[in-house]
């Protein structure tokens, strides 16, 4: 698996066909991830970085495993997400 993140983020696989990876706040999560590389990233951390200015959801945490759950299957598995409290 192959990552892009200079320029549009872009997410290649064993094959080297392109994988979309849709929607903001995913791509969001994933850029936050690559960036941080074998480390596990706080959850705080990564609603700051997802939501920005905009209000969080009521319940962050929730709405964070779900966009890790839709990360997991759009890269196949493929690559470790480390993400944590």
């Amino acid at each position: 698996m192959r990552f892009s993140i200079l320029g549009p983020l872009a997410v290649y696989g064993a094959d080297g066909a392109a994988l979309p990876i849709g929607g903001l706040r995913l791509r969001r999560l994933l850029v936050l991830l690559l960036l941080t590389p074998g480390r596990t990233v706080g959850s705080e951390r990564l609603a700051r970085g997802i939501w920005g200015d905009e209000p969080e959801p009521e319940n962050a945490g929730n709405a964070l495993q779900a966009l890790a759950s839709r990360l997991r299957r759009a890269v196949g598995g493929g690559a470790p997400l480390h993400t944590g409290g």
